[in-house]
C-alpha cells in the first residue's frame, strides 16, 4: 500500500511540474461554455494513475505525469483491456452476421453393379470307351510261359515284372487255370479273365496265353488295372 501511494504521489508531482514548467501557471479548475476543466487537479489525477499503471517505479511514474494525457492515451491502445474489447467487438461482430448453412455434400451416385456374365456351361466331355484290340497271337517255338509275358509286355510297353507278377498271383503261370465262382461265373485262363463281367472274350481266347497277355496288357495301358484288385496283396507286394 505505501509503494501504491508513493507511486500515485510521483506522478501527481510530475503533472504539478508540467503545469508549472511547460505553462508557466497552475491551471485552476473552471467551468466554460456549460462544461467544467479541472485544471492542475486533473493533470494530477490523471499522472498519479499514470505513475501507477506504468512499470511501478517513482522515476516513471513521474514522467508519465509530466507527460500526462498522451501517455493514458497510449496505455489505453495497449493494455490487454483495450485488446479485450477489440476481441470482444470482433466476436460481436461475428455473431451478428447471418451464419451460412453447411453446404450438403452430395455423394456420387453409384453406378448399378452388374451382374457378371454367366459363363455358358461346357457340355460334359464324351468318354468313349476303350475297345480293348487284340493283336493275334504269335507263336515262338521253346518259349516259356513267362518269357512270353515279358515278350508281349515289351513290345506293347507294359512294365513285364508287373504283367509276370499279376499272371503268377491270378494262375500260378497255367493258361489252363479255372475257377468256378457261380454256375455263371467262371475265371478263365492265364489272368482270370471272368466270364460274367466279360462275355465278349470267348473261351478260346481266355485259354490262349498270348491272347490273354494282350488282353491284359491293353486292359492295363487303358487304365483298367484295378480289374486284378482282388489279388492286388499279391502282385503289389
Amino acid at each position: 500500500m505505501y509503494e501504491v501511494i508513493i507511486l500515485f504521489l510521483s506522478g501527481m508531482a510530475g503533472a504539478l511540474c508540467k503545469e508549472i514548467v511547460v505553462d508557466n501557471a497552475i491551471s485552476l479548475p473552471k467551468k466554460e461554455g456549460g462544461q467544467l476543466y479541472l485544471g492542475f487537479i486533473g493533470s494530477c489525477i490523471i499522472g498519479g494513475f499514470a505513475g501507477y499503471l506504468i512499470d511501478h517505479n517513482p522515476a516513471m511514474a513521474f514522467m508519465s505525469g509530466y507527460t500526462g494525457m498522451s501517455v493514458i492515451s497510449n496505455l489505453m491502445i495497449h493494455t490487454p483491456m483495450t485488446q479485450k474489447t477489440i476481441q470482444e467487438e470482433i466476436k460481436e461482430n461475428k455473431e451478428k452476421e447471418p451464419e451460412k448453412e453447411p453446404e450438403e455434400i452430395k455423394e456420387p451416385e453409384k453406378e448399378p453393379e452388374k451382374e457378371p456374365e454367366k459363363e455358358p456351361e461346357k457340355e460334359p466331355e464324351k468318354t468313349e470307351e476303350i475297345k480293348l484290340e487284340i493283336e493275334p497271337p504269335k507263336k515262338v517255338e521253346n518259349e516259356t510261359i513267362e518269357q512270353m509275358i515279358r515278350r508281349v509286355a515289351r513290345e506293347m510297353g507294359v512294365n513285364q515284372a508287373l504283367a509276370v507278377k499279376v499272371a503268377r498271383c491270378e494262375s500260378g503261370l497255367r493258361p489252363d487255370a479255372t475257377n468256378e465262382n457261380a454256375p455263371d461265373s467262371i475265371d478263365r485262363g492265364l489272368f482270370q479273365i471272368n466270364s460274367k463281367w466279360h462275355p465278349e472274350v470267348t473261351d478260346e481266347q481266355a485259354f490262349n496265353p498270348e491272347w490273354a497277355t494282350r488282353w491284359f496288357c491293353t486292359a492295363v495301358l487303358a487304365g483298367k488295372i484295378d480289374m486284378w484288385n482282388a489279388s492286388k496283396k499279391c502282385w503289389a507286394a
